[in-house]
């Protein structure tokens, strides 16, 4: 999204990317760069002159709403069109209850700028100026010793969703890469290199080296592989026809970026999909994908396929007592969650066809949009940039990503840019200081050791097991003031840092199906994942990207707290919570009788440092995976800490 300077490329500070915002109570603060393209001290960030688009998911598009921007906005073509038939939930719901007669489009505006000329004779401006892939632009951004400053820009399919791209930002002295989302799997990776495109050719072959790849942080925190996107959509065609032949389906395609899922169901049983008005129009807009359109329909009775309004289904999917209805959910999941899933799944159509037990009435399809970690190792491996910027920093772990960088993609780089990357990161750091104290002093303890529930509150912040990595680290590079260090005296030594560089080999494995079912992600308004536009009534899903995050945050906080480790990891061997121990309590035998969503009762963990929090068997049975990964690999042959 905007990373950590709202937008802003510190190598080229004119352009921003995927953020529209006005700065509140002065300009924003970029880094300035060194002789030896490092970042360097913080200056005021000029007013941007060109707003490259990756994609038009609503968290890449904040501020663009307002009024008030006039700026220039660069596109595929295909996403200038799609921005221009977006409308808001609301609105479409007026349109389908025949409230409104009109559509209203969000970014209409957009096209046709109302100017005026001195001599008051008005025309119309159009803000977005479309860029094919693989097509280079020259830009004349400002004005550098007295010349003009000529910027290339060459769109690059990034494998997201439909116009998604990727930006190559060069001039003959600076280069950068800015990824937007990324969907980085070996099929990509082998077409980088064999396309060899004029521009990146460079590139990839060592003949010039990029100053900076901005890279999709969404996912590559705890995630390991995830399945392919066409194996996981041949294995839902499987499902589906294990199903009786009147089974009616429902595809919760609640975005952009699962179109693939539509055009191979439909190829695979020869029906069409029925949709909506709106996903058919903005369908219409997809020019790259011509067979998409053909695979869709608007009318409800010509299929047994549907992907229409989540919140607002037709008469057909909407279920009976005469007709089956089998929701599939798009998620995010790793390999050995997804194993387990198909597990269940079979046994209970296996079950259902005996007559034994009712048919299933969730499916998942795990098709990926983010890159985990090791396609993201892949992705910077080929490129050997000097350094790296997160693209996303969720608030919820308080700036992992960029915490993380050094350790999970520093052997990625160029062999001294390592280093650099520390130094970026600390100087980042640092500066989010607060009078007197560094801003890790001002986060608090989590209300829950190592809490995943699907039904908590993300806005959590992280805890102990964070700041324990952080003190770690930055107490090394002596920028960690000396009450804060003497806060953490009593942790055990080393072990915070080690579990962050276990991190990305952790496995991630999801609660049982009947859990991540009942926490359906589609509780939001935005046509991408936004945790600040999240119904309360509704949950994330337990095993998307965010969680698989706060998963390992929750672990990290477990781990630091834990001793000793050889006691631990025979505890886990066991299958014994009671030899699970926190630094003053243990996990209780008993189990309260207050159920969730479940028929399953939930457990109480209690510690002198935190509050009284309830959990669910199956987030502490993900509690228990992710440890006995991530202790295994940190702490190897029993050791101790």
């Amino acid at each position: 999204m905007a990373g950590p300077w709202h937008g802003h490329l510190p190598e080229f500070p004119l352009i921003r990317v995927d953020c529209f915002t006005e700065p509140k109570g002065g300009p924003y603060l970029i880094p300035s760069i060194n002789e030896d393209r490092s970042l360097g001290p913080l200056i005021q960030a000029p007013r941007a002159q060109v707003f490259l688009l990756t994609h038009v998911h609503s968290d890449h598009l904040t501020g663009l709403k307002g009024d008030n921007f006039h700026g220039q906005i660069i596109c595929t073509p295909d996403s200038k069109r799609m921005l221009l038939k977006l409308q808001a939930e609301k609105e479409r719901k007026y349109m389908a209850s025949g409230i409104k007669e009109e559509n209203k489009l969000k970014y209409s505006k957009l096209a046709r700028e109302k100017r005026e000329t001195v001599d008051g004779v008005q025309y119309y401006v159009d803000r977005i100026r479309s860029i094919e892939y693989g097509e280079t632009i020259d830009l004349i951004l400002g004005y550098e010793d007295g010349k003009p400053l000529i910027v290339s820009v060459t769109a690059f399919d990034a494998n997201h969703c439909p116009g998604s791209a990727m930006f190559l930002i060069t001039t003959p002295e600076r280069a950068i890469l800015h990824t937007g989302d990324i969907r980085a799997d070996y099929r990509f990776l082998d077409a980088l290199k064999v396309q060899s495109h004029p521009a990146l050719k460079p590139f990839l072959t060592g003949e010039r080296t990029l100053d900076r790849i901005n890279l999709d942080t969404s996912a590559f925190i705890g995630t390991e592989d995830m399945p392919h996107k066409d194996d996981a959509i041949r294995e839902l065609v499987d499902q589906i026809a294990w199903f009786p032949k009147d089974t009616v389906f429902f595809f919760n395609i609640w975005t952009w970026g699962w179109e693939d899922v539509i055009k191979r169901v439909s190829s695979a049983f020869d029906q069409p999909v029925c949709v909506d008005r709106y996903k058919h129009s903005v369908y219409r807009a997809i020019h790259d994908d011509p067979d998409l359109l053909d695979c869709t329909t608007l009318y409800p009775s010509a299929t047994r396929f549907h992907a229409c309004e989540r919140y607002a289904r037709c008469a057909v999917c909407r279920g009976s007592p005469e007709r089956l209805v089998v929701t599939v959910t798009m998620s995010e999941v790793k390999d050995a969650a997804y194993e387990l899933f198909k597990q269940d799944i079979r046994k209970q159509v296996d079950d259902a066809s005996r007559g034994e037990y009712e048919w299933p009435k969730t499916l998942m399809c795990p098709v990926a949009r983010h890159s985990p970690l090791p396609e993201l190792q892949a992705l910077v491996k080929l490129f050997k940039p000097r350094s790296l910027s997160p693209n996303t920093l969720q608030a919820m772990p308080s700036g992992l990503e960029y915490f993380a960088l050094p350790e999970l993609l520093g052997h990625c780089l160029t062999p001294t840019a390592a280093k650099q990357l520390e130094r970026e990161r600390d100087q980042w750091y640092a500066g989010r200081r607060m009078p007197g104290i560094t801003m890790l002093d001002t986060i608090p303890f989590r209300r829950g050791d190592a809490d995943v529930n699907p039904e908590q509150d993300l806005s959590s912040p992280v805890g102990c097991g964070r700041k324990a990595a952080m003190t770690n680290h930055m107490s090394r590079v002596g920028i960690m003031l000396g009450n804060v260090q003497e806060s953490f005296g009593d942790l055990p030594p080393g072990i915070g840092e080690r579990i962050v560089q276990a991190m990305g080999a952790g496995v991630v494995l999801a609660p049982p199906r009947s859990v991540i079912m009942e926490n359906l992600d589609e509780g939001y308004d935005t046509d991408e994942e936004r945790r600040t536009a999240r119904r309360p009534s509704r949950a994330k899903m337990a095993s998307s990207a965010i969680h698989s995050t706060n998963a390992v945050v929750g672990v990290a906080n477990t781990a630091s707290d834990l001793r000793p480790v050889a006691r631990l990891k025979e505890g886990l061997v066991k299958d014994d919570p009671s030899v699970i121990k926190t630094r003053d309590a243990k996990w209780s035998k008993s189990w309260s009788t207050t159920p969730r969503s479940t028929s399953e009762s939930v457990p109480r963990a209690k510690s002198p440092f935190l509050k009284e929090r309830k959990f669910s068997r199956a987030s502490f049975a993900v509690d228990r995976a992710h440890l006995r990964a991530l202790i295994a690999v940190a702490c190897p042959d029993g050791e101790e800490a």
